[in-house]
């Protein structure tokens, strides 16, 4: 049985505490999410099931988190564990950890870019932007595929990632290693942050929703700042004690990804926040005249002169040919099909 380590310095307790913290609010965010989507009756698509992939690869990094502390001895000094503890090298157990987290970051930050990417598909839908996306969505692939081999290649025997004792092993420069993995993430990270902001000013929503995406969006600089102090953190790094000089840095580490996630949630969050969209959607059915209009203009095709109908939505706007009231995000439930326009 693996031996346990005391959780007894103020940094390891405050890494487990904050590591649960952000786990439980990326947590609440997901399930926010999935509400949203039942609210506004949309089946989940392809930027969803991205994001619970994240989250569940996210549960996993924060486990191997909690775990570095408990079973790899983060937190204390490496010449404390080898005296204290008997362990030799002090650092031989973290390492393990820590080689495990390192790809498990990259899969899980780049999941959570594919799903915000995604998700701009399906708000814009310009051919040129689609383009501009899936470039987007492949850089990210490539450079964390690239990042991931990077790790597992660069010592070798890969046992040598952990245990410096073994005889004919070599390590390529693991420093260089992180600082660039950092910068291409950051880069990213930027990258997904402005690649919608030009595109909201075409959207034809009123100013009010438009003011509130681009907040939306904008959130994302969050985790820019994060990511930017992290690489910070990594140039100036002392490699000579991992288990302890590491700390802060992981720390970070798992605060982007659970951020990117909640962050990413934000934008589909609105059916929760308006209280007329769920009032609408329990409306009693009304009896609506349809003889006065044709079918050919008013997308409805009628059997009989008048027609029961349940109409749902928020910000009535006049539709003058008829005199009926129609509105901006909206569903008609009828016998006869009826194209209703997407919400997010």
């Amino acid at each position: 049985m693996d031996f346990v380590f005391p959780v007894e310095t103020g940094s390891q307790k405050a890494f487990i505490g904050l590591a649960v913290v952000f786990t439980l609010i990326a947590t609440v965010s997901v399930g926010l999410r999935l509400l949203a989507r039942r609210i506004n009756q949309r089946s989940l698509g392809l930027d969803d099931y991205l994001v619970l992939s994240s989250w569940v690869l996210l549960i996993g990094y924060q486990g191997i988190n909690i775990s570095a502390v408990v079973y790899g001895g983060m937190g204390f000094h490496a010449k404390d564990i080898e005296s204290r503890f008997g362990i030799v090298p002090g650092e031989s157990r973290f390492m393990k950890y820590f080689l495990a987290m390192s790809i498990i970051w990259c899969g899980n930050l780049a999941l959570t870019k594919v799903a915000i990417l995604a998700l701009y598909c399906k708000i814009f839908t310009m051919r040129p932007f689609i383009i501009a996306a899936r470039c987007a969505t492949a850089l990210v692939i490539s450079c964390t595929t690239i990042m991931a081999i990077g790790s597992l290649t660069i010592c070798r025997p890969l046992d040598f990632f952990w245990d410096r004792t073994l005889a004919d092993g070599y390590c390529g420069d693991i420093s260089a290693l992180w600082i660039s993995t950092a910068s291409i993430s950051l880069t990213t990270d930027f990258i997904v942050l402005l690649l919608p902001m030009p595109h909201l000013y075409s959207l034809e929503i009123k100013r009010p929703l438009k003011l509130a995406l681009f907040g939306a969006f904008s959130l994302g600089v969050v985790t820019c700042v994060i990511g930017a102090v992290r690489l910070y953190m990594l140039v100036n790094y002392d490699p000579s004690d991992p288990t302890y000089n590491a700390l802060p840095m992981m720390l970070l580490g798992f605060v982007e990804p659970a951020m990117g996630i909640t962050l990413g949630c934000v934008p589909v969050l609105r059916p929760l926040l308006d209280r007329r969209h769920s009032q609408e959607r329990v409306r009693t059915s009304k009896l609506i005249p349809l003889s006065s209009y044709a079918a050919s203009t008013a997308g409805v095709q009628s059997r009989a002169s008048r027609y029961h109908q349940t109409i749902g939505g928020s910000e009535p706007q006049p539709y003058p040919p008829c005199g009926i009231t129609v509105e901006k995000s909206w569903d008609v439930y009828n016998s006869a099909p009826t194209p209703t326009k997407e919400t997010y």
